[in-house]
């Protein structure tokens, strides 16, 4: 864990799984909350199909509050999380390991000081999924699942098209919502701004990342961040976007590998690249603004004339 004092960073307390196993997997994913006192680590291996641990920092001492299990054994639970920023809220990956677990997203919600599971996130068909990222909004209100539908047996080497499903609680119940978002192939790379109404996707492959915006519980498509570069356009895209949905990040990881070895580099977009078109009016639309405009200018005159 690192933490800043007066614009220095330093290395602090060292985090290490309670119960540690070779091949455990600890920190295949982490998350933290917003005001950096809670952590999450995922350990995708451990106690044979994985488990979450969260820690709690007082008085700037960390220690293990507690560890989240599936209800699922074969699944690759914490492969992936999302975490909300007041640290209350947690969505967990269970990954389909056999046809017997076909995976699901976990929701545990802590209550009172206690942790618990609220429910399971399951799309619908069909019946088994890889399930590839959880992002939540930072409200801990609304969720983006990235998910391989597996609809039977695959050629070797080919892999079914990863697609993003929203999900949004009210009151303690998730429900889908609106459809798929369009993407074609998705990364699995997402994120969400801290109130879940504008969603970044990464793109297999493209170089790019759509933006949607949601306005009550419909979707619909902003804009396309589209880094320039040499091997931009054939690149798989990794994102991020801040709360207040102002700035993005875009990784992007060049397709054409060696080995292990891939180069990738990474592109800022600031505020003006998300701007939406404004709509054309229409010839009624633009009559009734002018007789607002003209209405509201005979208001001011009269009330500036009554003034003595």
């Amino acid at each position: 864990v690192f933490t800043r004092s007066g614009g220095v960073w330093s290395g602090g307390e060292r985090l290490d799984s309670p119960s540690p196993e070779a091949f455990g997997r600890f920190g295949q994913s982490v998350g933290l909350s917003g005001a950096g006192d809670v952590a999450v680590v995922g350990a995708v291996a451990e106690s044979c199909c994985g488990v979450v641990h969260v820690f709690r920092r007082a008085s700037g001492t960390w220690s293990l509050e507690t560890t989240l299990h599936p209800d699922v054994i074969g699944e690759f639970f914490g492969n992936s999380i999302g975490f909300s920023r007041d640290g209350t809220t947690l969505l967990v990956t269970g990954d389909l390991v056999d046809p017997v677990s076909p995976g699901a997203i976990y929701v545990f919600h802590k209550t009172g000081g206690t942790w618990s599971r609220e429910t399971k996130i399951v799309p619908p068909a069909p019946d088994v999924f890889i399930f590839y990222t959880a992002a939540l909004s930072g409200d801990g209100q609304t969720a983006v699942i990235a998910v391989v539908p597996l609809t039977g047996p695959l050629p070797n080497g080919t892999q079914e098209p990863l697609v993003y499903y929203v999900f949004a609680r009210n009151a303690g119940v998730w429900t889908q919502q609106g459809p798929v978002l369009p993407t074609g192939e998705g990364s699995g790379s997402a994120g969400l701004s801290f109130d879940g109404n504008t969603a970044i996707l990464g793109l297999r492959q493209g170089g790019k990342a759509p933006l949607f915006v949601r306005n009550g519980n419909t979707w619909s498509f902003l804009s396309d961040l589209t880094p320039s570069g040499p091997g931009a356009g054939g690149a798989s895209a990794m994102v991020a976007l801040s709360d207040d949905a102002r700035t993005a990040v875009v990784g992007l990881l060049d397709g054409s590998c060696f080995g292990f070895f891939c180069q990738g580099t990474d592109f800022i977009f600031a505020a003006d690249a998300f701007s939406a078109d404004v709509p054309a009016l229409s010839s009624v639309g633009l009559a009734l603004l002018a007789v607002l405009i003209a209405g509201t200018g005979a208001l001011r005159l009269r009330r500036r004339r009554a003034t003595p």
